[in-house]
């Protein structure tokens, strides 16, 4: 296996691709994600900006399995494409029509990459430094596209996280200030499981934020997870909360979590639910996103049968 992923470059990657695929058809290969994964992180390594260029005009999964092996071999050129990266631009919504993907988690997904990388350490352990630089990049962000800044701030949250206390991290979040930055990683710490012991606090949280940006981003976090019927909770309480909820945008948000967290037990109701959003705009996203997350679902489902 070794040999085969050395052997790869920029103009046999396609054909090796090709002979995968059929060793796997013919049961050559077991089947299995742990040398996928390696293949595609090579192929990243070795074709960087111009394969993944290929591959996102070709709408192909396989544009963020390279992201790893890009940012490996040349970090550099890969943060300046995110940096760039038009989420509007055709080819992008191409990209995500073709591959039932949505422009956050395809935005946390660079943001990901680009996170470990700065955070990377021979030990495990995160320096000071290497915080520092982690925050610089954010600021960076903020002050030329406040989406990408949320989306680090989401993955810088989660490495940083880890093993602290509910306090803490409750004052990790209100310790930003910006809009975007607050919403992020409220956003984080909840999907943390952070609450999971008392969902409904996490509601409770949600509500105490000085940001309405922050306000709505945890909202739906927090119903999500309600719906998910974290320790026990009974999602049908909720759903009666939600009926008796004036329409507004705190009722929004909270069926947009409430709908994204139902996805997976239950994919009709969770479009029942977003079609209830009172925002024609809002709603009209959150239903396009719910049924993108069902059809990927679906062909997740076949493809491991």
């Amino acid at each position: 296996p070794q040999e085969f992923l050395d052997s790869l470059n920029v103009r046999n990657w396609k054909k090796a691709r090709d002979a995968l695929a059929v060793a796997y058809e013919e049961g050559r290969l077991r089947s299995g994600k742990s040398f996928q994964k390696k293949f595609w992180s090579k192929v990243g390594e070795i074709g960087g900006k111009e394969v993944a260029v290929e591959l996102l005009q070709e709408g192909d999964p396989a544009f963020v399995k390279i992201l790893e092996g890009w940012a490996k071999g040349s970090p550099q050129e890969m943060f300046d494409y995110y940096a760039e990266l038009d989420l509007k631009s055709p080819d992008v919504q191409n990209y995500l029509e073709k591959t039932n993907s949505r422009e956050i988690p395809l935005m946390d997904q660079f943001s990901s990459t680009v996170i470990d990388e700065i955070l990377r350490n021979s030990d495990g352990k995160k320096r000071k430094l290497q915080v520092s630089k982690a925050n610089d990049l954010i600021d960076h962000f903020l002050e030329k596209n406040k989406a990408k800044a949320e989306s680090l701030t989401r993955e810088f949250t989660e490495r940083v996280i880890k093993g602290r206390n509910k306090e803490t991290l409750k004052q990790w979040v209100t310790g930003y200030k910006e809009p975007e930055l607050q919403a992020g990683s409220a956003q984080r710490v909840i999907e943390s499981g952070a609450f999971d012991e008392n969902p409904l606090e996490a509601v409770e949280f949600a509500d105490s934020l000085e940001s309405i940006r922050a306000k709505r981003s945890a909202l739906s976090s927090a119903y999500a997870r309600l719906a998910a019927g974290k320790n026990g909770h009974d999602p049908n309480h909720t759903a009666i909360e939600l009926n008796a909820m004036e329409d507004g945008w705190r009722r929004d948000f909270a069926l947009n979590g409430f709908a994204h967290g139902l996805v997976r037990r239950d994919p009709d109701a969770a479009l029942e639910w977003a079609n209830s959003i009172s925002d024609e705009g809002f709603r009209e996203i959150v239903t396009k996103n719910i049924s993108k997350r069902i059809k990927k679902e679906l062909v997740d489902k076949a493809s491991v049968q």
